[in-house]
This record gives C-alpha cells, structure tokens and sequence, in this order.
C-alpha cells in the first residue's frame, strides 16, 4: 500500500442532497506515486468546471486523468502544489533509492524528517543529549 492523497466531498447544509461535488468517477484517492504533474491553472474548461476560479486552481495529472483542485487563495495555490511537488519528488526519491527512511516518513507515527528549527522550538538546543530546555 502506497501512500495517497485523499479527501472527501463538500458539504453544503442548504442544499437538498447536502453535498457537493459528488460523481461516480471521482476516485477520492490519487496514489502519489500515480502523479505524473501537478500545476497550476493558466484555463479552465468551463462545460466541466464552471464555477472554478483560475488564479485558486491546480490540476494533478495522472496516467488515468486529471483533477481539478481549488485552494482557498493563490498564495495556498502555491503553497499546495509546490509542497506536493516535493513530497511526490521526495517519496520516489527514497524508493528509487530502496531508502528505509521512506518507510519511516511515509508511514511512521505523524513525524516530520529532520529536526524542528530554532524558532520552532523556541529554545536553542545546545546539549545534543538534553530533550528539554535547561531551566
């Protein structure tokens, strides 16, 4: 089992059926390693997306097809697509490396590679041995 990007149907509370965006062939699922681009928006193809506002749009292209994105502004666009970029970029890195670290980073309990810097630690470290700041 690979890693995957999921998500799950809009909800609107004043609709009859009380959710958006529901279809048949929507996959609510894209392995990541099935990503073959992630972009953002230059068009949109208004018969399919006619509601989508370009500048807050991204496609994720796929062997099988490619899906529409909307983020909540262009500057999470950006955010978005350059981190799945990495992430993608990073996970086939490690496999193609056989790296164990993938099983960890991928898999492993909700932890981050490498150490949190200074500022989110909000201390600076200087014993390598010390877990807590000294008092």
């Amino acid at each position: 089992m690979l890693p995957k990007l999921t998500w799950l149907p809009a909800h609107e509370k004043k609709l009859e059926s009380r959710v958006l965006n529901v279809s048949d062939n929507n996959p609510r699922s894209i392995e990541l390693l099935d990503v073959c681009r992630v972009r953002e928006c230059n068009s949109i193809d208004r018969r399919l997306h006619p509601f989508a506002l370009v500048n807050r749009s991204f496609i994720i292209q796929t062997q099988t097809g490619s899906y529409l994105f909307e983020a909540r502004s262009k500057q999470e666009r950006g955010r978005v697509v350059n981190g799945l970029k990495l992430v993608i970029a990073r996970l086939a890195s490690l496999l193609m490396l056989k790296d164990l670290r993938a099983v960890d980073e991928f898999f492993g309990a909700n932890a981050v590679p490498g150490e949190a810097p200074i500022w989110a630690r909000g201390y600076e470290k200087k014993d390598p041995d010390a877990d807590f700041p000294h008092a």
